[in-house]
């Protein structure tokens, strides 16, 4: 009798919590980039979820390194008007916690560090995170993550900035692309989309 009782409040309290039952958590994201003025056309965003704690996720952030439960769900970049929008869909039997990686160049070469190194071209980075609020469990986002619009040339205090990696010798160029944290930033260099 009491492993049957023991049973069922088992099972209440994992359908109650969706423990141990993987489902699609859906997100959705937009916004629009300016730099001063002018929209910011071609800054690359790219969606990840992360299960570590907030904590973890600035050390590997500030560290420029993605630890090894992050997950790279989506990228787009911001088109001639500096719009953009990206959505995607996670599984896990977990609260997800979903954030956005931008890469953009906005006034990066008036950086006092890109003064002193000329020959490098370097990229700005920053994290967004997605409230909770906007994860949606289901194959579709409910409600739209709506940033507004954001001029970069704001610094944000964890921003970091990310050598293109292209600029040295082959062996430099390995190292580099290596510690990228996205696979992304380290093919840069070899597409002409991205460079201006």
């Amino acid at each position: 009798m009491n492993i049957i009782t023991l049973s069922t409040l088992l099972l209440a309290l994992i359908s109650n919590t969706d423990g141990f039952i993987k489902r699609n958590h859906s997100f959705a994201i937009q916004g629009k980039f300016m730099c001063g003025e002018y929209p910011l056309h071609r800054a690359a965003i790219e969606l990840w979820e992360d299960n570590r704690s907030l904590l973890k996720s600035i050390v590997y952030i500030l560290r420029q390194k993605r630890g090894p439960n992050d997950v790279y769900i989506a990228r787009t970049n911001t088109n001639e008007y500096g719009e953009f929008a990206i959505n995607g869909s996670y599984r896990s039997e977990y609260q997800v916690n979903p954030y956005i990686y931008v890469y953009h160049r906005c006034d990066a070469d008036k950086l006092p560090i890109s003064k002193s190194r000329p020959t490098f071209k370097l990229w700005r980075t920053f994290v967004i995170k997605v409230p909770g609020k906007y994860i949606s469990k289901g194959n579709y986002a409910l409600q739209l993550f709506d940033l507004g619009v954001y001029n970069l040339q704001f610094q944000f205090a964890d921003e970091i900035l990310l050598e293109n990696c292209n600029m040295r010798n082959e062996l430099y160029y390995r190292r580099c692309a290596y510690s990228m944290p996205s696979p992304f930033l380290s093919r840069l260099t070899h597409s002409v989309f991205f460079i201006h």
